[in-house]
C-alpha cells in the first residue's frame, strides 16, 4: 500500500472540524474574523484538494499561531502527502512538543520509516502503543520495519499480534508468512499462508509464497501445483515461469521445465536468472553448446553472479576448454575461497593444463573443506561437479 492513502481523510476536509477550534482558540476565547476566514479558505482548499496551496495557507497561519498542534499536525499530513517526509517529521515533533498524541506518534513512525531511520521509526512506534495498546496499525509497522531491517525474528512477535487483532487482515497474514519462512518456520507460514489464500483465493502474490514455502521444505510436489495455480493466475509473471520449471527441473521433468524457461524469456528476453538456471538445466541433459550459450547470455546480463560462471566453467571443462574455464573459476576460489566446488572445478581444469601440482594444491584444498563440511576426507564423484 502506497504511503500516502494512509491520509486519504485528509481529502474529505475532515480536518476542517480540528482547524477551527485550533485557530479559533489560539489566544483569545473567540477568534478574529480574519482567522476564521483563513481557516474557510484552507478548509476549501482540502475539500477542493489543492494541496500546495493549503500547505502555503497552513504555514502562514503557523507564523502567527505558533503553539497550535493541530496546525502543525495538519501541514506534516500534507507535506506526507507530497512526498516530502523529512519536514513532515519535523511538523509532527513539533505538534508533540505541544502536545503527545497517538496519530502524531503514528504519523512520526511512518515518515522515519520512509525516511529508514529504523531505530527513531521504532521509539515513535512504541510511544503510540503506550497511549493506545490494542492499536493494529503500530504492530503492523513494527513488523514491517523489523522485517526490511532483515531482522525476521523480531518481527514475527509484532506480527502475530497484529494477526490477533486483525485476524482476515490480508497484509498482516503475508508478513507474518514471510517472516516465518525466513526464520524457516515452514509448517507455521504454511499454517498462516493457506488461511491467507483461503480469505482470497485469487492472491498470486499470496499463492507464490505459499509454494516458495513448499519448495523450502522440500515439498517439491505442494510447491509446483502452488506455482502452477500462481501463473494461471498472473500468465504474464516470468518469475512465475522460472519458479514452476526449477519444481519440474527437481522432480526430473525436464521437459516441462524447457517449455516453462523458454516462456518466462519470451515474456523477459533480459531475464537473467532464466537464462542461468535454463544453461544449468541443458548442462545436466549434455546439451553443451545450448549450455553455453544460455549461460553466457546470463554472464552479460548480470557480470558478478557466481551462479552462471560456475556452471559455464563446467560446460568449458566438459568441451575440454580448459583455458577458458579457469578464467572463469579463478576469480570465484578469490572470492569465495571456501567453496569446496570451486576449488575442484579448478583442479580439474589445472589438470587439463598439464599443471599437475598446481591441480594437486587445488584438490587437497578441496578435500579439506570437503572434510570440515562432511567429516569425511572421500572425494565425491567426478559427475557429481561436472555433470
Amino acid at each position: 500500500m502506497r504511503f500516502w492513502r494512509h491520509f486519504g481523510k485528509l481529502m474529505s476536509g475532515v480536518y476542517l472540524v480540528l482547524l477551527i477550534p485550533a485557530a479559533g482558540q489560539a489566544a483569545h476565547p473567540a477568534a478574529s474574523s480574519s482567522e476564521m476566514a483563513a481557516l474557510r479558505q484552507i478548509a476549501a482548499s482540502l475539500r477542493e484538494k489543492k494541496l500546495p496551496q493549503a500547505r502555503s495557507q497552513i504555514a502562514a497561519l503557523i507564523a502567527t499561531h505558533p503553539r497550535q498542534e493541530r496546525l502543525r499536525f495538519t501541514l506534516g499530513l500534507l507535506l506526507a502527502r507530497e512526498q516530502d517526509f523529512r519536514d513532515a517529521a519535523r511538523q509532527f515533533t513539533a505538534a508533540l512538543r505541544l502536545r503527545p498524541s497517538y496519530d502524531a506518534w503514528y504519523n512520526l513512525g511512518l515518515c522515519d520509516s520512509q525516511l529508514q531511520r529504523w531505530r527513531q521509526a521504532h521509539d515513535a512506534y512504541f510511544q503510540a502503543l503506550d497511549l493506545r495498546p490494542q492499536a493494529f496499525d503500530p504492530n503492523l509497522r513494527l513488523g514491517m520495519g523489523y522485517l526490511n531491517q532483515h531482522r525476521a525474528w523480531r518481527a514475527i512477535p509484532w506480527l502475530y499480534k497484529s494477526v490477533g487483532e486483525q485476524p482476515q487482515n490480508q497484509q498482516a497474514l503475508f508478513l507474518l508468512g514471510e517472516a516465518l519462512l525466513k526464520q524457516h518456520f515452514y509448517n507455521s507460514a504454511v499454517r498462516i499462508l493457506e488461511r491467507l489464500v483461503a480469505i482470497q483465493p485469487k492472491n498470486a502474490r499470496a499463492i507464490t509464497l505459499l509454494g516458495t514455502t513448499y519448495a523450502s521444505s522440500a515439498k517439491y510436489a505442494k510447491a509446483l501445483a502452488e506455482f502452477q495455480r500462481a501463473t494461471r493466475l498472473a500468465p504474464n509473471a516470468p518469475n512465475l515461469y522460472v519458479s514452476e520449471a526449477e519444481m519440474e527441473t527437481t522432480l526430473d521433468q525436464d521437459a516441462a521445465a524447457l517449455r516453462d524457461f523458454h516462456r518466462a524469456l519470451k515474456l523477459r528476453p533480459g531475464y537473467a536468472l532464466a537464462w542461468s538456471e535454463l544453461g544449468r538445466l541443458e548442462l545436466r541433459l549434455g546439451q553443451y553448446a545450448r549450455a553455453e550459450t544460455s549461460l553466457r547470455r546470463a554472464l552479460r546480463l548480470q557480470p558478478g553472479d557466481s551462479e552462471p560462471a560456475f556452471n559455464l566453467a563446467k560446460v568449458l571443462i566438459s568441451r575440454r576448454d580448459f583455458k577458458g574455464a579457469l578464467r572463469l573459476i579463478v576469480p570465484l576460489t578469490t572470492a569465495q575461497p571456501r567453496r569446496a566446488s570451486y576449488w575442484y572445478l579448478q583442479s580439474r581444469a589445472l589438470e587439463g593444463l598439464g599443471r599437475s601440482h598446481q591441480a594437486a594444491v587445488a584438490l587437497t584444498r578441496f578435500s579439506r573443506l570437503r572434510s570440515l563440511t562432511t567429516g569425511k576426507a572421500t572425494l565425491l564423484h567426478p559427475a557429481d561437479y561436472i555433470h
